[in-house]
């Protein structure tokens, strides 16, 4: 039977360590992110699970796992703590003051793009005081829109050729991508006809899986990949032509391991969104940051960019 009638703070801060561990997959994977060992982790679970009277977790030589309670109690956390930030945020904006957290998802290998001015936009929403902790995750375009969905991002930066219904996509510019091999390639040092490009084995972006279709992959023997990472690692093999964001491939093209294709006519201009969820709180947190990231995306991009669509 559960001893948790009401809630305190200390069922607070159990609560995270729990949200901690199961995050970073087992006691000993949590050690360094909660700056703690693992008898005080395992004594502190213990704790816990006293208090609910569950079973939250199997730990031994058997590995990490959670019991179906567990799963259960995970995921109502999750709810609580979400509920807890909003409300935390929603204060703050009462009272005019920046506090809580500010979740920003973006995808892949952007850090080169100068149209971006994400890490600008960081640093002065810094120097506007308060106590705001700062998250950044990193992943693909279908997970970024599941944790905007879901409530764990407040907003995500990135390619998202397919509208939400639950989500606010707002254009921001629009990346070039041109077509690529390497240097060990046959294509590398010929001309070959747009008929040769669509035949040849190609790299095609899961996320972009149509658009690159008009241009490449209508043969065999073609490989997939969900991330620019995966893209270029493909690429450089010698044995896939694929699409790459212009300022990503910049390095290797300089360099001479990457020759562009076609350049004049293979080339697609994909639109950047910034997604929010459309039920999401409009807390001052949230309203101050991309107020002044579209600023200084405008000093980036003075011309409208609203109205252009993916290529």
């Amino acid at each position: 039977m559960s001893h948790l009638q009401q809630i305190y703070d200390v069922d607070i801060k159990l609560l995270r360590l729990f949200m901690a561990i199961v995050r970073c997959g087992g006691f000993s994977s949590a050690q360094n992110q909660l700056n703690m060992s693992q008898s005080t982790i395992s004594h502190q679970m213990s704790q816990l699970e006293e208090r609910l009277g569950l079973v939250l977790c199997q730990r031994g030589r058997g590995g990490f796992s959670l019991t179906r309670e567990g799963k259960a109690v995970f995921s109502a956390t999750e709810r609580l703590l979400a509920a807890v930030e909003t409300f935390r945020q929603e204060v703050g904006t009462i009272t005019h003051v920046l506090s809580g957290d500010l979740s920003i998802g973006v995808v892949d290998n952007t850090i080169t793009d100068r149209s971006l001015p994400l890490t600008t936009a960081i640093r002065e929403f810094r120097k506007l005081g308060g106590d705001v902790n700062i998250h950044i995750t990193v992943d693909s375009p279908e997970h970024l829109i599941a944790d905007v969905v879901q409530g764990k991002l407040h907003l995500a930066i990135g390619l998202f050729p397919v509208a939400h219904s639950g989500l606010n996509h707002t254009p921001l510019y629009r990346e070039k991508h041109c077509l690529y091999c390497a240097s060990s390639h046959p294509f590398y040092h010929e001309t070959p006809s747009l008929y040769d490009l669509a035949e040849c084995p190609a790299v095609l972006r899961s996320y972009m899986y149509d658009n690159d279709q008009k241009y490449i992959g209508n043969g065999t023997r073609n490989a997939y990949a969900n991330n620019i990472e995966a893209l270029v690692t493909l690429i450089l093999t010698g044995s896939y032509i694929g699409f790459l964001p212009e300022h990503y491939a910049r390095k290797w093209l300089e360099n001479g391991e990457l020759k562009v294709l076609h350049p004049d006519t293979c080339v697609r201009y994909s639109t950047f969104d910034m997604v929010t969820a459309r039920k999401q709180p409009d807390t001052l947190v949230l309203k101050q940051f991309v107020q002044l990231f579209r600023s200084l995306l405008n000093q980036h991009h003075p011309s409208p960019q609203n109205s252009c669509a993916a290529g």
